[in-house]
């Protein structure tokens, strides 16, 4: 994964523990399409989870995807 993705872990990474999910922002209904409106809502979503304790979230780095991790309780 790492030969096309430079965002990948070098090792194990916490997608392996099913903690973390990436979310694309230019794939929305089944559309491949950049869509700024929903971008900017998919992050307000985030934040309020961030914001809440809930999880941490980054925009990746040359990937259309927001990296979500859940914390544990």
């Amino acid at each position: 994964l790492r030969k096309v993705n430079s965002n990948a872990s070098l090792g194990i990474s916490s997608h392996n523990y099913g903690n973390s999910f990436d979310i694309s922002y230019v794939r929305f209904n089944n559309i491949l399409k950049y869509n700024p409106k929903m971008e900017v809502a998919l992050e307000k979503v985030l934040k309020h989870y961030a914001d809440a304790g809930r999880i941490y979230y980054i925009k990746e780095k040359q990937q259309s995807c927001y990296h979500i991790t859940v914390k544990n309780y």
